[in-house]
């Protein structure tokens, strides 16, 4: 806590300082001025929470600098020194709410009862403070989370609300949204930094004369509603667009989208889910971009007919630079085209990644060292933010399958019989490793010793990591029942079916499924 003692006699002021203990006290900081213009001066640049002040100084006098410190702190405390028992002073000292008047010459005793209640005061007065901000600060939350929602889905509106969340905030002002999208949950975002970005972000929106609301919705989007008495035109936008942008630039990797301007708090939800379809084109950008609602190109730029046919062909070939060619050219039609959704290109793309899975096959190839044995191609898919990633994780598939070319290590006769037998008879729930042994004429020891050798996995983790990915695939891809899903890969038991999935991708069935669907 910060002290300012304002006296225009050096003894007494040094007298002060040694004398008193502060660190008792609770004091941290002790700042000094000569008189009452100097002690004006540090007090609007130091700020501080109490002021010990002699009456009679030059320039400026005591309760000339209370009065004029009471314009721009009115929390501030106060205590009055003065060697001279005038009525009229203490009367004025009563005027200006001082904390206590001491008289000269001073007690030390006196003065550390009065520093002792300015602290209790003091601190008294920031828990006040900092109670009624959170109070707000939750008020401006739940506002900008009923503004997301067309008018009656959250509830009744209350001007009560709306005082609440910011005494100056009309319903008849313009809205518009910005929303930010981060490549991590909010929650990984340390605390500190969050709040000195969103500091940043106000501060430029102050010099603009403007003002916002914000909210944290789905674990990775910081929601704000920008509000203006004069509508926005584009070029504010960018202006707002790049403060934001500014302002998240020391926090993880974001996109920006930005809404439509609308008129009336009621109609501030049409911006958010404009906003919101905007964002979806984050797909085929980089981060660190902002989106604006843009018209669409007259025509998109050509997209090739039949990737996965195109890239089946370039595989075959067993040569880099045609394999490169073709994932560029994929890549160049869906970069800046804007007729498919995200989910549509991910659809095309794990094509793809079939395709690299057959040519292994057709080649009598390890595939096992494309995806290690939790590894599975849909999820990989789903955790890719945007196309570029997409495409860099196909990149890392066609390098590690052009690796497999080059070592040359086919597998034997036998591996490829094992899987092919596993694989067409996945649905059967009593397929066993004494059947397997028998296909390929084995005994059941010795088959699992050479599968094992040749792929690095037992026999039972591959029967089970078959029956996991043919399961997400039907989740994903397939309306059928978890039951019906069950029985396809092989488990008569829905819960024990259940407890596998759980176990091997960390979700179950059901909400593997909704996330498979967003």
């Amino acid at each position: 806590m910060k002290i300012l003692i304002a006296d225009d006699e050096q003894l007494t002021r040094d007298g002060l300082k040694r004398t008193i203990d502060w660190s008792r006290l609770g004091i941290t900081e002790i700042l000094e001025a000569d008189d009452g213009m100097h002690a004006l001066d540090i007090a609007r640049r130091e700020n501080p929470d109490i002021i010990l002040s002699d009456i009679r100084m030059p320039r400026l006098n005591g309760l000339e600098l209370a009065r004029e410190l009471r314009k721009v702190q009115p929390d501030i405390n106060i205590i009055f020194m003065s060697g001279f028992s005038d009525r009229e002073y203490l009367k004025a000292a009563i005027r200006l709410k001082a904390v206590s008047y001491v008289e000269k010459p001073v007690s030390v005793s006196e003065v550390e009862d009065a520093i002792s209640e300015a602290v209790e005061n003091s601190k008294a007065s920031h828990h006040s403070q900092q109670a009624f901000q959170r109070d707000m600060l939750a008020q401006a939350g739940r506002l900008a989370l009923w503004m997301t929602f067309p008018p009656g889905r959250a509830g009744a509106f209350s001007d009560t609300l709306l005082q609440d969340a910011d005494p100056y905030l009309r319903k008849d002002m313009y809205f518009v949204c910005f929303i930010v999208k981060f490549s991590v949950p909010t929650e990984n975002i340390p605390e500190s930094d969050r709040q000195h970005a969103l500091a940043l972000f106000d501060a430029a929106l102050s010099s603009m004369h403007l003002s916002e609301l914000h909210v944290e919705k789905h674990d990775v989007y910081l929601v704000f509603h920008i509000y203006s008495v004069i509508k926005l035109s584009d070029n504010a936008l960018k202006k707002i667009s790049n403060s934001l942008k500014d302002s998240m630039a020391e926090l993880p990797s974001f996109f920006i989208s930005v809404g439509t301007v609308v008129s009336g708090i009621e109609n501030a939800h049409r911006s958010y889910s404009n906003a919101v379809v905007i964002m979806q084109s984050s797909f085929f950008s980089d981060w660190n971009t902002c989106l604006f609602n843009e018209p669409s190109s007259a025509s998109d730029p050509a997209v090739i007919p039949d990737p996965a046919a195109a890239y089946r062909d370039a595989l075959s070939t067993g040569k880099g630079g045609r394999i490169r060619q073709t994932e560029e050219q994929i890549f160049a039609s869906y970069k800046n085209s804007r007729k498919l959704l995200p989910n549509q290109v991910k659809d095309i793309y794990y094509q793809l990644f079939l395709c690299i899975v057959d040519c292994c096959k057709k080649n009598s190839l390890h595939a096992d060292t494309l995806f290690s044995p939790n590894e599975s191609v849909t999820d990989n898919i789903q955790k890719c933010a945007t196309l570029k990633e997409l495409a860099e994780l196909l990149r890392s598939k066609s390098d590690a399958f052009l690796k497999i070319i080059d070592t040359k290590t086919p597998e034997s006769p036998v591996i490829l019989s094992i899987r092919d037998f596993i694989h067409k008879n996945i649905a059967r729930e009593n397929l066993s490793v004494k059947e397997i042994g028998e296909y390929v004429h084995l005994t059941s020891t010795y088959v699992c010793t050479v599968f094992r050798n040749e792929t690095g996995s037992t026999l039972n983790q591959y029967i089970t990591r078959v029956r996991m990915e043919q399961a997400k695939e039907f989740l994903s891809d397939t309306d059928l029942s978890i039951s019906e899903i069950s029985a396809k890969v092989g488990y008569s038991d829905g819960n024990y079916f259940g407890k596998s999935f759980k176990k091997y991708t960390g979700q179950t069935p059901s909400e593997y499924r909704e996330k498979a669907a967003t």
